[in-house]
């Protein structure tokens, strides 16, 4: 029996190790975009709100030039993370149910950034968004960009909330 659970003890202790393996930060550098919308009061519960940006600015190739990098240095770029939070003093967040940010091309395809699925309804003025693993290269390379916020809602808005969305994106270099 002792030597069954010293042999589970070690397969378990492997499986941990191996699970860690990817958490190293990859070399490369960080971008951050910002923009602002306004949720308004009033909005139904029934219908998705989305709100677009067309031509956000990439500045992709300033960052390449300020890290001394070319295109070709880079492997992906990948979404590190999202903050969304209120920029008047007594809003928040305890509306919303879930949250999508998407990268779109302008046509019908769009690849999913950051999202938070059940915001909790004691929300305040800030909700931290997680990260896909999706690639964003393709979008981010280009001198503009597209972004969609997709809110889901739990109950109508009570209030009209100005709000801006940070998000980090990192590109890794190529090995």
């Amino acid at each position: 029996m002792p030597r069954y659970l010293f042999y589970l003890l070690l397969l378990t202790a492997s499986l941990t190790q191996l699970g860690c393996l990817d958490d190293e930060v990859k070399p490369g550098f960080d971008m951050i975009y910002s923009v602002d919308f306004t949720l308004p009061a009033g909005l139904n519960t029934v219908e998705r709100h989305y709100f677009e940006f067309y031509d956000v600015e990439t500045d992709f190739q300033a960052y390449l030039a300020g890290q001394g990098y070319t295109l070709e240095d880079i492997e992906r770029i990948e979404p590190t993370g999202a903050v969304m939070y209120a920029l008047s003093g007594d809003s928040d967040y305890g509306d919303i149910f879930e949250v999508s940010v998407q990268v779109f091309n302008g046509q019908q395809s769009y690849i999913e950034a950051f999202f938070r699925q059940d915001v909790p309804p004691n929300a305040t003025d800030e909700v931290n968004l997680l990260p896909t693993l999706a690639n964003f290269k393709e979008y981010l390379e280009k001198p503009t960009m597209q972004l969609r916020v997709r809110l889901d809602l739990r109950q109508i808005t009570s209030f009209t909330t100005d709000t801006r969305l940070d998000m980090s994106f990192r590109a890794v270099l190529a090995n």
